[in-house]
């Protein structure tokens, strides 16, 4: 395999559009200069590992932590494993390293519509949250810059009652 620009932007733009096709993430987000970025910035990991910070083979999974407005808090986001894998724990084994390289100061939140991946937050402390849990979720969207991208869910004055198919803001409440 030669090394040179060919390789290192093949893969993010191989997993990209894989990705996408799914249907469960946002094209305006999810591009592969961005994910390229954040691999080499050391926020993702991917499967198989990168090498030196760029991606040198087909990624086959990954678990990604976005920056936001407020340096304290990032994005749980882009949890995406190739379907042969699905079963093989690769997603989880890529959440837990995020988790375990990311200083303590760091708070995290993730929006998601999938039960798979409620489990993976919750395993990590992030909760799902209402007005009910949290009170003040629309200011501290603002701050973050994403409240634009609130779910519904958020705003309900219930307590917290994940079911199948709605989009949930899940956040790490034990580190506010």
């Amino acid at each position: 395999m030669t090394v040179g620009p060919e390789t290192t932007l093949k893969p993010c733009e191989e997993a990209v559009a894989k990705m996408l096709k799914t249907g469960k993430f946002n094209a305006s987000r999810l591009k592969a200069a961005n994910m390229r970025r954040v691999i080499y910035a050391d926020r993702a990991e991917i499967f198989p590992p990168a090498v030196r910070g760029v991606a040198r083979f087909p990624i086959l999974g990954i678990a990604a932590k976005l920056k936001t407005k407020d340096k304290l808090w990032q994005e749980c986001a882009w949890f995406y494993v190739v379907p042969e894998l699905a079963r093989n724990h690769v997603l989880q084994s890529l959440v837990d390293s995020l988790f375990a390289k990311a200083p303590e100061e760091l708070k995290f939140f993730g929006f998601s519509t999938e039960s798979a991946v409620w489990k993976v937050f919750r395993r990590h402390g992030l909760v799902a949250v209402t007005k009910h849990s949290m009170s003040d979720v629309e200011e501290w969207a603002k701050r973050l810059g994403v409240y634009d991208r609130l779910p519904e869910t958020a705003f309900r004055t219930d307590p917290p009652d994940p079911k199948e198919g709605e989009r949930w803001l899940f956040v790490q409440l034990s580190r506010l």
